[in-house]
């Protein structure tokens, strides 16, 4: 094809269709044949099309003797011919079509001649227009009504085609522009972030628009706020650890900005708030001193945090003691010769005690958890071995645009008009499917199932399930489970009277009180922890607003955002577990808040709240390292970092006693770390300086880099058992011990129990996606009654250092090349044939 946007090339093609048509009209003879087009298929005149078009001339008449083509002109704001030279005279070639996405959106008129043995033979023209099917879905960086206080990278999710352009405009005190030509669309550059220190603090918008040639097609705009970027620098009068004596004076030296207050929060067996509005910034007041002799003694915290209007900006915290001064001994009375002192008798020496043989147990957390065992949650999706639900769509896959009748391709790549709750709103002619259970290996319920909807509309079902009967808003069917799954498709639905709510019971469910599958409590109930890592997609989240989170009315919980925090709550609530949570390392405060909140309200009195600031941030492997690493001196666990992320996670550990108030002690704040390297955990609690309620490192055993190079085709399942036995009495003795006496220290630093306890842990072997010579035996192992007692031991040893809490990875999962981390390959898998989960419930914790 051939595009221009030129004026006078516009001029020469359509003289050059003028020629054609006269050099037809002088060839008449022609038309007597009877050569002629009947029909251009593929668009109307005056309609609105997007996409990929099949642009097709349907002619009659033609003789066998003659060489046919047909010629097409396109004239629009992108202009081009084309022919085709055999039938089907398709405009852009039977195979590709025309793609609109190459051209520019507007209005355009399709010429098709019949061009017999070189002459025009008969022509016919169709007036349309092209409208873009670009769209700006999302702003990452920014969310409505979100207040910045540090630099942020700024990015455009642009679908729907490749745009010329994304133009950013930032209006406010200061504005600007920037354009972005190529993907991904970020503003000032790829690598840049946007330093809103730069700009005077104030309301701005952001408004992001594309461009499709030379027109804009699509426009987002959020209004955010922007505020100085004010920090504690130090608190000046106690250090972290101080024992104090004597009246001291606190003051907080204050750097990038002037807040509007500085709070003093004092915390031990005595209370004082303190708020200074001027500086110095000195807690009671400019010139007072704090006179801890009128305080009882005991651990103390203080937390100074600093304000920018109503937001918080930074807070530092310290621990400290306050002590009675040491009163000396009274002098003799005058006149009375001192008395000779006693003489010391030589002790008799007692011999050494024995070393005990493990250390000394950690006492219980403050906030007890109900047993020993906890457990992750796999993802949810439409292709989970987990049955959550007794309704199947709430775990089906996203829905995919095709088109009515189902003989379209899988991906139509139109775009889909959704409601608030995900509902579709079909054009005419399309559909909209999904699917749900699909690639499990049949490992699902199969039974008598019904489908029932709200709205006008037909719903087709497929695959495993066939249609007994049916009837408007309810279809019964009778699934019989293979790997194919459920097939649901939208085929027709009124846009006043759309198709909605559709449920997809399993058997015997229908109208059930409870959302969760009986056998999915069933097996969770020995666990008294249930952490939802996963759940709340948080490794690489970019959740930032309360706007941003999932909701429990959509039509599905398997999307990118994760589950809702209502079915996350309602889960621990009908198991009466104590849910951990994790909090997305890009989340602001007004999140956190919101969230603490949700959960103070609707989670069951006498249920505990774990929670843990992001996952592993320690692991470079993850956005939330880097994150933090971009936050701090750009280097990867260093001072500056443990600092950044500790801030951050006390941050946060803030605001949720904050929330609970006088209900804190519901709240375990955990401080979690690597294993392998226990300098790493020793390096954030230095940082947290006792802000947190429970240290915590994942409980895994592997093989170790020295066994790795061992591993050979002959390995076998009972090989790599052997080795992992053998190195529980080393390697993960070892740093186990070593964080059951970091809690250790820790307990005695601050005079209350900190326990050690397991995020995730189990087997952690894996192919890392390839086939090693011993990926067999890897999958093998999994089921080798070794395995169980490789857990038992696991768990005891874990336990010997100290852990009070152990955290297995994860429920349910399918094992494969990636690795083998459910205790359960299937939900309904037969405990005597599962080691891993039949070793959970079969330990004995000691206390």
């Amino acid at each position: 094809m051939f595009f221009t946007r030129s004026g006078k090339t516009r001029l020469f093609t359509r003289a050059w269709m003028i020629g054609l048509l006269l050099v037809g009209v002088l060839a008449g003879q022609a038309f007597a044949q009877g050569e002629r087009i009947v029909n251009i298929r593929g668009i109307r005149d005056g309609q609105t099309r997007t996409g990929q078009l099949m642009v097709e001339t349907k002619v009659t008449g033609l003789d066998d003797t003659s060489d046919y083509s047909v010629r097409y002109h396109v004239d629009g704001p992108s202009s081009f011919t084309d022919t085709a030279t055999r039938a089907p005279y398709v405009l852009g070639g039977q195979r590709r079509g025309w793609d609109t996405a190459d051209s520019d959106p507007g209005a355009y008129k399709v010429t098709a001649f019949l061009i017999r043995n070189g002459r025009v033979v008969d022509f016919r023209s169709v007036r349309f227009t092209i409208a873009s099917s670009i769209k700006v879905s999302r702003i990452i960086g920014i969310n409505r009504g979100v207040t910045l206080t540090r630099p942020t990278r700024v990015e455009a999710k642009v679908r729907g085609g490749t745009p010329s352009k994304v133009v950013f405009n930032i209006k406010g005190p200061a504005s600007f522009s920037y354009t972005d030509r190529a993907k991904p669309y970020r503003l000032l550059d790829d690598n840049a972030r946007w330093d809103v220190h730069e700009v005077p603090p104030g309301r701005y918008t952001i408004s992001v628009t594309a461009y499709d040639g030379g027109a804009p097609v699509d426009t987002r705009t959020l209004s955010f706020k922007i505020v100085q970027d004010i920090r504690i620098k130090r608190v000046i009068g106690i250090n972290q650890g101080d024992i104090l004596t004597e009246p001291v004076n606190v003051e907080a030296d204050v750097i990038g900005g002037v807040p509007s207050k500085v709070m003093f929060k004092i915390s031990g067996p005595k209370q004082v708030v303190s708020i200074e509005q001027r500086a110095p910034y000195v807690m009671l007041g400019d010139g007072q001193t704090w006179d801890v002799t009128k305080f009882p003694p005991g651990r103390y915290t203080l937390r100074v945090i600093a304000y920018a209007g109503g937001e918080r900006t930074d807070s530092r915290t310290l621990s400290f003691r306050i002590a009675r001064p040491k009163q000396p001994a009274p002098a003799p009375a005058p006149g009375k010769p001192k008395p000779k002192p006693t003489p010391t008798p030589t002790p008799t020496p007692t011999p050494s005690p024995k070393p005990k043989p493990n250390p000394a147990p950690l006492p219980p957390p403050t906030a007890k958890s109900k047993g020993f065992l906890g457990i992750n949650l796999a993802d949810v999706t439409y292709y989970t071995r987990e049955w959550v639900f007794v309704d199947a769509m709430m775990q089906s896959r996203q829905w995919l645009p095709t088109r009515a009748g189902g003989s379209s391709p899988w991906d139509s790549g139109e775009t889909l008009k959704l409601n608030a709750n995900g509902w579709p709103i079909l054009r005419p002619g399309q559909a909209a499917h999904t699917l749900m259970y699909n690639d499990t290996q049949g490992a699902y319920p199969g039974g008598r199932y019904v489908c029932t909807y709200d709205g006008d509309g037909k719903v087709e079902i497929g695959s495993d399930a066939k249609v007994v009967s049916r009837r408007p808003g309810r279809l019964v069917l009778q699934v019989t489970p293979t790997n194919s799954g459920i097939y649901l498709r939208i085929d027709q639905s009124n846009p006043n009277n759309p198709v909605r709510n559709v449920k997809v019971w399993l058997p015997g469910f229908e109208g059930a009180a409870s959302p969760f599958h009986p056998l999915f409590i069933s097996r969770l109930k020995p666990f008294s922890v249930i952490r939802f890592m996963d759940w709340q997609k948080t490794n690489g989240s970019d959740m930032v607003g309360w706007t941003d989170r999932p909701s429990a009315s959509y039509y599905t919980q398997g999307t990118g955002e994760g589950v809702s925090l209502e079915i996350m709550i309602a889960l621990c609530n009908e198991l009466g577990a104590d849910p951990w949570f994790c909090m997305p390392h890009q989340a602001n405060d007004r999140y956190v808040e919101r969230f603490a909140a949700m959960v103070k309200s609707r989670l069951r009195p006498g249920l505990n709240v774990y929670v843990e600031w992001s996952n592993e941030v320690w692991n470079s492997q993850f956005s939330q390292h880097r994150w933090v690493k971009d936050r701090s001196d750009g280097r990867s666990l260093s001072d500056a970092f443990f600092l950044a992320w500790a801030q951050e996670a006390d941050r946060d550990f803030e605001i949720w006693e904050d929330v609970f108030g006088r209900q804190r002690g519901r709240v375990i704040r955990v401080a979690a770390s690597q294993k392998d390297n226990p300098w790493v955990t020793e390096q954030l609690t230095n940082k947290l300086n006792g802000e947190f309620d429970a240290i915590s490192c994942s409980t895994y055993f592997t093989v170790t880099r020295s066994q790795h190079s061992q591993l050979n085709s002959r390995t076998s399942a009972s090989d790599l058992l052997d080795m992992a036995l053998g190195e529980m009495s080393r390697g993960v003795r070892k740093h186990y011990r070593a964080h059951g006496d970091l809690a250790r220290r820790w307990t005695r630093e601050l005079g209350r129990g900190i326990p050690l306890v397991g995020y995730e842990g189990g087997q952690h072997y894996t192919a890392d996606g390839g086939n090693p010579p011993w990926a067999k035996a890897f999958l093998e192992m999994q089921k080798h009654p070794k395995m169980y007692q490789a857990y038992l031991q696991n768990m005891r040893e874990w336990e010997n250092a100290g852990g009070s809490l152990f955290t297995a990875f994860n429920f349910v999962e399918k094992p494969d090349k990636w690795g083998a981390w459910g205790q359960l390959d299937f939900q309904d898998q037969s405990i005597s044939k599962a080691p891993k989960y039949r070793a959970l419930l079969d330990y004995k914790p000691r206390r």
